[in-house]
């Protein structure tokens, strides 16, 4: 585009030409310069591919005035945005008011005066630009608004299924898998629609039963991606998940390879064996400490040892604990979640209260255990916001 063609348009409307020339010669320095002696013309050329970007209207013009020209313009969405300023030797208020009524932005007398029709001229060109420039942003803004929109409803959706996914990985509701031997009870409650909290358990071979509770740090999508790689090592070992310390090393392993450092997780590892009702036992990192129910004793942390978290190092060996378990005992494996919920106040429920909790609720059955310590939590949270991921697992060796 050359110098001339990037100057700024005027269609100048007149019936007769010896106005045209004052104007056209005052114009023509510093704007193009287009005319029209009659309506249709004028009409003509605003409705042109190269639209000018000011029209200069006479009045009083034979057969359609300056007026209803304004009017058609107006009328039309292709040149409603052009700003008019009309010229005429009538100076009556009325006749101005008319005018603007229709449209127009400004009013120039004649005679003319130069400086006049220049500083008008300029100042509705200005305006224009201001405002094209304003109507220009709206419409980036409302196309990244738009977009924006798009890609929520899309991240929802992504989000809705991965909830859909996740809720998958943890074991069917009913599913017992030694049910002569142990009731399980199980709980999960995200923090969003996916969460880093998992668990599972699955009987290998006729009465043994391994059991995994992790929690991965970080939340949404990063944390169920991570918890999504320890339910396929968990699906995965076979046999190798009665081997606790061997099971926790490979997942470490797993973890180490194929994620960040940042995205570590703790584990609670149990493998229970119905016939001589022993629980081996593997904890790496994990808090809360599980709580032991024997019948009729104290509520207690099952043991207070602990190996490293998994996924940051390689490590060798994980010491692996062993317990009996008689019938009645119950076992309580939970995750932060439920020690770090908070009131309205900010305090947390914290470990002691859990383990009043299960004080209080020792001698219920597992399901209405679990039913008990969560209203024991309810109540103490009032409404308050889940700051984490719950998950929670009670076990009731029979």
């Amino acid at each position: 585009m050359g110098e001339e063609d990037a100057k700024r348009k005027i269609l100048i409307v007149d019936d007769q030409p010896e106005n045209i020339r004052i104007l056209a010669n005052l114009l023509r320095k510093n704007y193009r310069v287009a005319a029209a002696t009659d309506a249709s013309k004028a009409l003509e050329l605003a409705e042109a591919e190269d639209k000018p970007d000011l029209i200069l209207l006479d009045v009083m013009m034979p057969d359609i005035d300056g007026y209803e020209v304004c009017r058609r313009l107006k009328a039309q969405d292709a040149t409603r945005e052009i700003p008019v300023i009309f010229i005429t030797a009538m100076s009556e208020v009325e006749d101005e008011a008319q005018g603007l009524r229709l449209g127009a932005v400004d009013y120039i007398t004649k005679p003319f005066s130069a400086t006049i029709v220049e500083a008008r001229v300029q100042t509705q060109l200005e305006l224009k630009e201001k405002n094209e420039i304003i109507t220009r942003e709206r419409e980036e803004l409302r196309i990244a608004h738009r977009r924006l929109s798009e890609a929520m409803d899309r991240l929802q959706e992504d989000i809705r299924l991965a909830a859909e996914i996740q809720t998958a990985l943890l074991p069917a509701e009913g599913v017992e898998p030694l049910p002569e031997a142990v009731s399980i009870v199980r709980r999960f409650s995200p923090e969003m629609a996916v969460g880093g909290d998992f668990f599972d358990f699955a009987a290998v071979g006729e009465s043994r039963l391994a059991v995994i509770l992790s929690d991965v740090s970080g939340h949404g999508l990063q944390g169920a991606f991570v918890t999504g790689l320890i339910k396929t090592s968990f699906e995965l070992a076979g046999d190798l998940r009665l081997d606790a310390a061997g099971f926790v090393k490979n997942l470490n392993s797993t973890l180490h390879r194929l994620t960040p450092p940042s995205n570590f997780a703790t584990i609670l590892y149990c493998v229970y064996e119905a016939d001589t009702r022993s629980l081996h036992y593997v904890n790496a990192g994990h808090m809360p400490l599980p709580i032991y129910m024997e019948p009729g004793g104290e509520p207690r942390p099952l043991s207070e040892q602990s190996n490293l978290v998994l996924g940051v190092t390689e490590l060798d060996e994980f010491s692996v604990e062993q317990f009996e378990m008689p019938p009645g005992a119950k076992l309580l494996l939970a995750t932060d979640g439920l020690m770090d919920a908070q009131d309205l106040h900010g305090e947390r429920f914290g470990y002691e209260r859990m383990l009043q909790a299960a004080r209080k609720h020792a001698d219920a059955r597992a399901a209405d255990f679990d039913n008990g310590l969560f209203e024991e939590l309810m109540c103490f949270t009032k409404g308050a916001p889940q700051p984490d991921d719950i998950a929670m697992l009670t076990f009731e060796f029979l």
